[in-house]
């Protein structure tokens, strides 16, 4: 438990190190600047690096539901916002791809629900950044072996088994006719 607990995939711990190019220390870490973005602009932002999503200011919407203290049912207008949420999934991926993609897309799903009062999820992303692939027997001249950690697997396993992992979580989750869009490789 305390060793999940220190991961890379909990604390963030490169990203909120301190970093040194050229011999000099940076005024900030790669989490200060990807937070920098909404410091400076945070215009329509209700919320942000906190309750593991954020929130946009959204429109005024019609919705039919009762009223709590009359219990008369009829249109109501109130304010939609639009949640938004990203699951790295980094560390967990990177050691074992399919159940570290799946329980990746499941967090997100999870923490869209526990964010204020609860968000419904409606579309989603699935992602995977990787280095060169260097598919045996087909490596191109430009893929240069930098090598890798033992504990972590190669770029070609994350791309042949963490999309299926991503894909299973969300199939059955995703059974209600909601989709998943937007994947990248």
């Amino acid at each position: 438990m305390f060793a999940q607990a220190n991961s890379e995939h909990c604390r963030h711990k490169i990203f909120n190190a301190d970093w040194i190019i050229d011999g000099e220390q940076q005024p900030k870490s790669l989490f200060k600047m990807i937070k920098n973005t909404f410091e400076t602009t945070p215009d329509h932002v209700l919320s942000a690096y906190k309750d593991n999503a954020a929130v946009m200011e959204g429109s005024e919407v019609g919705r039919y539901f009762a009223d709590h203290e009359t219990g008369r049912y009829d249109f109501h207008q109130e304010p939609a916002h639009i949640l938004m949420k990203v699951e790295t999934h980094n560390h967990p991926t990177a050691i074992s791809p399919w159940p570290g993609a799946a329980t990746g897309s499941g967090g997100e799903i999870r923490d869209e629900g526990a964010t204020g009062r609860g968000a419904k999820p409606k579309a989603g992303l699935v992602g995977f950044s990787v280095s060169n692939l260097r598919i045996p027997g087909f490596e191109q001249p430009w893929e240069e072996d930098f090598g890798k950690p033992e504990r972590i697997v190669t770029a070609l396993d994350i791309m042949t088994e963490g999309p299926l992992g991503g894909a299973a979580f969300n199939n059955e989750f995703w059974s209600s006719g909601t989709e998943r869009l937007l994947p990248y490789l």
